[in-house]
């Protein structure tokens, strides 16, 4: 989902302010579902859910953002917001 080189930059993002330690949590998930009436089938549908969150701990504070924007500048945002 990302690169190495996108995680360095979220974290390093995520420690500007000088932070001691971060982490990046992503999550996706995919579900399906199926409508069963009379025997016969009424709906189908697939749904797709994907965020990710950014934590920090600073002088033994945490700070923790989340977003489901996984593009750069929704992780780089999230990134700040903790730093």
């Amino acid at each position: 989902m990302f690169t190495e080189s996108k995680v360095a930059d979220y974290l390093g993002a995520a420690l500007s302010c000088g932070g001691d330690w971060s982490d990046l949590f992503v999550e996706e998930t995919l579900k399906h579902h199926a409508e069963l009436s009379d025997r016969s089938i009424k709906t189908v549908s697939q749904d797709q859910l994907a965020g990710a969150g950014i934590r920090v701990i600073a002088d033994q504070q945490e700070y923790y953002a989340y977003t489901n924007d996984l593009s750069d500048q929704g992780m780089l945002k999230i990134a700040r917001e903790v730093a």
